[in-house]
């Protein structure tokens, strides 16, 4: 498993240019020498949703992102195929699961995320043991974390909110 520290390149998406914080993020980067690219034709600013999770070095999983909180404001929701610059990705595996890459923490051998996955997978008629069969095939270990739905401050259910995987 490739985990965020040992990726070569970091994306984002040309939307976050538009923020103030942009001008700092990207000096920072340029200083410390990290290589970085901008993604065109993205609906969101947020990639680490909607891009394929790298496994290994030339492997990548896709998935349907589709999460529920974004059902209000479908404009929002980028399709990570329909992205014009995207990078080449020599092995994709796809999946149709609805999976939001922000509740997707890699560690060396386990990936973690919270239980909503289960909620999102609901609408497919996909039963937990199911998805949990899905993740493991596609992760190797998985760890689920419980989520509080009624959490105001974390409607998206997302793991990285709150984890960070630190070797």
């Amino acid at each position: 498993m490739v985990t965020d520290n040992q990726t070569n390149k970091v994306y984002f998406s040309k939307r976050l240019t538009w923020y103030k914080c942009w001008k700092e993020l990207s000096r920072i980067l340029d200083e410390t020498g990290i290589y970085y690219d901008l993604l065109e034709n993205t609906n969101d600013k947020w990639v680490r949703d909607y891009m394929p999770i790298q496994l290994e070095k030339d492997k990548f999983v896709s998935y349907v992102y589709n999460p529920d909180y974004l059902q209000e404001d479908k404009k929002s929701i980028t399709i990570w195929s329909e992205i014009t610059n995207l990078p080449s990705m020599l092995e994709i595996i796809p999946t149709k699961l609805i999976i939001d890459g922000g509740n997707v923490i890699k560690c060396s051998d386990k990936v973690i995320m919270t239980d909503k996955v289960f909620l999102e997978n609901r609408k497919l008629q996909y039963s937990q043991k199911e998805v949990m069969e899905e993740l493991e095939r596609l992760f190797g270990n998985v760890v689920i974390i419980p989520w509080n739905i009624r959490d105001k401050w974390d409607f998206c259910g997302h793991s990285d909110g709150f984890l960070v995987y630190i070797i």
